[in-house]
């Protein structure tokens, strides 16, 4: 079966041409990777060019099938509009990037290993300040309905001693605040939403907030990070899927670290936002960001310790050959893969959003929509540095394999490999590493007999492959 899945994923990447629209190949890739549902759109400048609805968004009910108007939840993608809330404050001289968090904040959070360092917004903006996201989903912290927490209330359960929820180990890494990267889930982005509630004339409600700052502006009427703001039938469900099986094991997940990734909206919606910051922070009129505050947010913040971060938002250097600013979305416990980003050469947006799919999926659509575009449009696509080449030998193997690359250029390099669901299973590689050859081993021992991808992700974009472990 697993054969067969691989062949119909090439089956579908060829048979469509490629000045088709894209809704018979979305369509096709859907069901042959038993996609939930899906909501999708595309756009050059301000101006639609596609969208499209596939499959459900809750199999308890018939016929619930995925609209226009379906809200599907963000997980990560939720980091851009809080990012973006941020920033406005900054404008208005109410925060500063460099300055102390305590400055802003009811009590004290330091890094235990680092007690006279301080942590700075332009440190959690840029994944680089020390604090940890715990790896398990919920970790005491799921709650039946919104969250009773504002965020100001439940970062001291996080980061401050005697907290519920404070660890030393699980909450900060031992190394100097500013000095390495580490990407943070959701936590620290609640920090920043709880600065916003202090300085905000909505205290204690970061959502009403952007609310009056970023959703009524842009006419996001049904966006909402709380699920008690919006109509739960026009929710889709987040499933896990195993064995012909879609399983929602949470129902509508709520968490009090909702400003990081739990931003519930549609591509319609997400469009304007998305679409004002491709265009210097204005869209129809409504400016929500000054132009230079654009341009600080997309300058990479720390280039010797993550060369693709901005301020919130993530550069790809090289994604099918186009650079791409925006950010993915998968919550860690693997319900659907989101994506929005736009691509500042061609003027162009895409969407995607699923509430079960996997990463894989998530950018062969990606990529198709970008295609399309340009192909509707005219758009020359801008060639990109040349990536990594990529060998893996032997392949099939049955204890270990050898994985070699080249690296055009120096800089991070990350190496994963991911089973057939999309699902990480190993990392081999996670590291800054010069320009040449390199070698990474893949062992065996922990993995089922089946078909497993590889991803090279280097300063250059993306290389991958796939490999087969028979037994």
């Amino acid at each position: 079966m697993k054969y067969l899945v691989i062949g119909l994923l090439v089956v579908i990447c060829t048979a469509f041409a490629a000045g088709d629209p894209p809704d018979a190949y979305i369509d096709s890739l859907c069901e042959a990777r038993n996609v939930a549902g899906l909501s999708a759109c595309a756009f050059s400048g301000d101006s639609l060019i596609w969208s499209g609805v596939y499959g459900c968004k809750n199999f308890s009910y018939p016929d619930s099938l995925v609209n226009d108007s379906t809200l599907f939840y963000m997980w990560s993608t939720t980091k851009l509009i809080t990012a973006i809330a941020f920033m406005q404050l900054w404008e208005d001289g109410l925060v500063e990037l460099d300055a102390d968090i305590n400055n802003y904040l009811p009590y004290d959070i330091r890094n235990p290993y680092f007690p006279s360092i301080p942590i700075t917004p332009r440190m959690i903006l840029s994944h680089t300040s020390s604090l940890r996201a715990s790896s398990l989903f919920y970790s005491g912290e799921f709650e039946v309905g919104d969250s009773t927490y504002s965020n100001t209330a439940y970062i001291e359960e996080v980061y401050v001693p005697g907290g519920i929820w404070y660890d030393t180990t699980a909450n900060f890494y031992n190394w100097e605040p500013g000095s390495n990267f580490s990407y943070n889930n959701h936590r620290s982005f609640s920090i920043l939403a709880g600065i916003i509630e202090q300085v905000s004339t909505f205290s204690d409600s970061f959502d009403l907030h952007c609310r009056e700052y970023i959703f009524d502006p842009l006419d996001m009427d049904l966006a909402s990070y709380l699920i008690t703001s919006v109509d739960t039938m026009n929710v889709a469900v987040p499933y896990r899927y195993s064995g012909g099986v879609y399983t929602a094991p949470y129902g509508y997940p709520s968490l009090p670290s909702y400003a990081g990734w739990l931003l519930k909206s549609n591509p319609s919606e997400l469009s304007t936002p998305l679409v004002a910051f491709m265009q210097g922070g204005e869209i129809d009129g409504i400016r929500i960001l000054q132009e230079t505050t654009i341009d600080t947010m997309m300058t990479i913040q720390y280039p010797e310790l993550n060369p693709n971060w901005g301020l919130g938002w993530r550069k790809i250097d090289s994604f099918y050959d186009r650079l791409i600013w925006g950010h993915f979305g998968n919550s860690v416990a693997d319900f659907g893969f989101n994506a929005m980003y736009f691509c500042p050469s061609e003027n162009s947006a895409v969407i995607v959003l699923q509430n079960y799919g996997s990463q894989s999926v998530c950018q062969l659509i990606m990529d198709r929509l970008f295609d399309y575009v340009a192909e509707e449009t005219g758009i020359e696509t801008v060639s990109q540095p040349a990536l990594a080449e990529l060998s893996v030998y032997p392949n099939p193997f049955t204890s270990m394999t050898t994985v070699s690359f080249d690296l055009p250029t120096a800089g991070l390099t990350r190496l994963e490999v991911f089973d057939l669901s999309g699902r990480l299973v190993d990392t081999l590689v996670d590291a800054v590493l010069p320009e040449g050859g390199h070698t990474a081993v893949m062992s065996g021992a922990d993995l089922s007999p089946g078909i497993y991808f590889y991803r090279l992700e280097t300063t250059n974009g993306y290389s991958t492959g796939r490999c087969v472990k028979l037994y």
